[in-house]
């Protein structure tokens, strides 16, 4: 070996070193983002296995008997009575009546409370909670605004049940789009209909 050849060995080493240090790099981030994925992925199923645990002890336990309690006490069914708190409250006749009534929505309003606010940090999953809950919580929310007003000056802080009330207004925009996309699909689905040929007819 001539010391001609010894620089092209030299720089011959170096490429082969910055090319294994490259490729090193370039495994370590690939391998970082596929842990990343998996990491986050089995975050969301986390998030989504928990936010149905949650909503269907919920639907089965704590809600339901609070909306059946509303139906047998007081007659009211809020999912589809057109009745609001304030005539509710104008039909009871004995002030123990409104107590328990208050009582009844303000745990209810408590658990909407929860839920929401569990959505907005992120801890259960909004779109498997709207799924379940949207018409529910716009009913609610909608029929119960003087309770809300009571409230919130009873306690004077405007921030009582605030959650509710900003998922109240999303999911009810939110509510409005899916039936806008769902009537836009009837609409398309009814003016490109497959067109039948003449033979097809004459069958």
């Amino acid at each position: 070996m001539t010391e001609k050849s010894l620089p092209w060995i030299s720089v011959i080493a170096d490429v082969v070193s910055a090319v294994a240090s490259v490729m090193t790099v370039i495994i370590t981030v690939v391998s970082v983002i596929f842990f990343y994925k998996q990491l986050r992925q089995e975050h969301e199923w986390n998030l989504r296995k928990t936010s149905e645990e949650n909503l269907n002890r919920l639907v089965i336990e704590d809600f339901s008997v609070l909306l059946n309690k509303l139906i047998r006490d007081f007659h009211w069914d809020i999912s589809n009575s057109t009745q609001t708190y304030e005539e509710i409250r104008y039909s009871l006749e004995y002030p123990n009546e409104l107590v328990d009534l208050d009582l009844t929505l303000r745990s209810i309003f408590r658990i909407l409370e929860t839920i929401t606010i569990n959505i907005k940090y992120g801890l259960i999953d909004e779109d498997i909670c709207f799924d379940y809950l949207w018409s529910i919580l716009i009913n609610i929310h909608d029929k119960c605004q003087t309770f809300i007003k009571k409230e919130r000056l009873a306690r004077s802080e405007n921030a009582v049940f605030e959650n509710v009330e900003e998922y109240a207004i999303k999911w009810r925009e939110r509510s409005k789009n899916k039936q806008n996309r769902k009537c836009k699909f009837r609409i398309y689905k009814l003016f490109n209909k497959p067109k039948i040929s003449k033979r097809d007819r004459t069958r």
